[in-house]
């Protein structure tokens, strides 16, 4: 992998660490107001009558650890 510029591990991993807490946040006031918003959609997704899990919600922030 190219690097432009020398890469800070420990603020790349604080960075990881409040966006996925940003993300869980957002997901349980999305569930509790929803919105007309895409967040609220995804948070309040059914599946067969259940409504999906968080983790099915954070998954795609995972994509994000491969970025760096």
């Amino acid at each position: 992998m190219i690097q432009i510029c020398p890469l800070d591990t420990d603020h790349v991993i604080t960075a990881l660490t409040e966006l996925y807490q940003y993300a869980l946040d957002l997901h349980q006031k999305r569930r509790e107001e929803p919105g007309d918003d895409l967040i609220s959609m995804l948070a309040n997704t059914e599946v067969e009558g259940k409504l999906t899990s968080v983790n099915d919600y954070v998954s795609p922030f995972h994509s994000f650890n491969r970025c760096w």
